[in-house]
């Protein structure tokens, strides 16, 4: 029986069959194109809906492969500088100490509460924020040399991958979805009378939904093709995050001061309290980025990266809990604190129990799962129980600088990973205009391959 495909020729130009699917495309070939006839008349065919501009369509296809291409390219790249740059840091410690040591802390600076976030990608806190402490975190402006000159290589990877997370969010396939139903967007959210008063805090704003709801209606999917190196981006700022982090940690528990004079001896305190500060303001804004990588992670449908999001979680409270014991408000551990402390390392224990019975249950492919289970989930047990024991005996010891777990295994095999995804179905029909016999519809084979693809995004 003939079919659409095979009157378009779809064999001429992508990689598979009727049966299996198609899944990548062919160079473009040269021969010239016959006329399509109908498979009922033989008549012949014009306007044939999603399938009538192939060439566009391989044309879109190639645009997205080097879209793809571009960006898990500079990924690669920047996580290569990134391991680079965290080895020059660590060894460049000790001569931080010592130019913090010989930085003496001017008066203290009355900073206001700037914005912090970016007008192009809102969701990802700015890199000047963790570079530029004098302005955002009150620190001196020698000690704010200092750090900026320790950081700077570290926060140039930041910037790029933050530039990347811009870009990702309009690939060349959804500029061209998006014009393909504009027409029919505008007229739907000109209706909505609360169209400009969507909540700042909703994960999904209304005019989204609108949006999505009439892509659904045209009988076209939207694409996630944009989603999976978006969170793998975003992982990548999380491990710079947490490389900042321990650089805290280290000043807090190793820097000098001078104690001439009471005088010295406050200002000592005051600048350590600012670095505490600080490292709870990494910790916030981290907390932050993992929700959003879990929401999106969770939209789209990608298993690992969102429990891998929920592990760094459950890892950030528990270092929030010992950030807590190890520099308490006043410099005092009380009895609440010490409470709360315990209180709190139970649930993150019964939060790691339902996490494990969760790998258990569910197929996740069996490296990962053992990462997951024999890795981070158990040394996240061991690290909550130190806490626990440490909260009710405080004359015991805790190790302050725990160790820095980077994970990248989201993305092995980086480019091949990242597929075109759904590009729609063409659940509009088209009709013969000579004999009526439809053409296209549900039953169309086009995205069969795409699905068969799928399974190599998705976890």
């Amino acid at each position: 029986m003939e079919t659409m495909d095979m009157l378009v020729k779809m064999e001429e130009y992508y990689e598979g069959s009727i049966e299996r699917g198609w899944t990548s495309i062919k160079a473009l070939p040269t021969s010239s194109k016959d006329i399509i006839k109908c498979p009922a008349c033989r008549a012949p065919v014009k306007n044939i809906r999603r399938y009538g501009r192939i060439i566009n369509k391989y044309t879109l296809d190639v645009q997205n492969k080097k879209f793809l291409n571009k960006y898990s390219h500079e990924l690669n790249e920047i996580t290569k500088q990134v391991i680079i740059h965290e080895e020059e840091m660590r060894n460049g410690r000790t001569q931080l100490i010592n130019d913090l040591y010989y930085s003496r802390l001017k008066e203290v600076v009355m900073f206001e509460n700037h914005n912090t976030k970016s007008s192009e990608v809102s969701e990802v806190t700015p890199y000047d924020y963790f570079g530029n402490i004098e302005k955002y975190h009150g620190f001196s402006k020698a000690i704010n040399g200092v750090w900026v000159n320790h950081v700077e290589n570290l926060l140039s990877c930041y910037q790029k991958l933050t530039s990347i997370i811009r870009n990702t969010k309009m690939p060349p396939y959804k500029k061209a979805f998006e014009a393909a139903v504009s027409s029919l967007y505008q007229a739907k959210s000109s209706g909505l009378s609360s169209f400009a008063s969507t909540s700042l805090g909703s994960s999904i704003s209304e005019s989204q939904l609108t949006f999505q709801e009439t892509f659904s209606q045209m009988g076209i999917s939207i694409p996630r093709i944009d989603q999976k190196i978006y969170l793998d981006v975003f992982f990548e700022i999380i491990n710079i995050q947490k490389i900042l982090y321990h650089e805290v940690l280290f000043i807090i528990e190793n820097a000098k001061y001078a104690k001439s004079n009471l005088f010295a001896i406050s200002k000592n305190k005051e600048c350590k309290k600012l670095w505490k500060i600080f490292a709870e303001n990494l910790q916030y804004s981290t907390q932050e980025h993992l929700y959003t990588i879990k929401q999106t992670a969770e939209s789209s449908r990608h298993t690992r990266h969102c429990l891998l999001a929920n592990v760094e979680l459950l890892e950030l409270y528990t270092n929030m809990l010992k950030l807590q014991l190890k520099c308490p408000p006043n410099g005092i551990v009380d009895k609440k604190l010490q409470t709360d402390t315990i209180e709190k390392c139970e649930d993150t224990k019964r939060d790691v129990v339902n996490m494990i019975e969760y790998c258990i249950g569910n197929e996740i492919e069996k490296e990962f799962k053992d990462y997951i289970l024999n890795k981070r989930l158990s040394d996240l047990q061991k690290k909550c129980d130190e806490i626990k024991t440490y909260a009710e005996d405080l004359n015991k010891t805790i190790t302050f600088e725990e160790e820095l777990e980077i994970h990248r295994s989201c993305r092995l095999n980086l480019i091949t990973q990242y597929t075109i995804g759904d590009c729609g179905r063409a659940w509009v029909k088209s009709v013969c205009p000579d004999c009526n016999a439809e053409i296209g519809g549900e039953s169309h084979q086009l995205t069969a391959g795409n699905r068969e693809r799928q399974n190599l995004a998705a976890p």
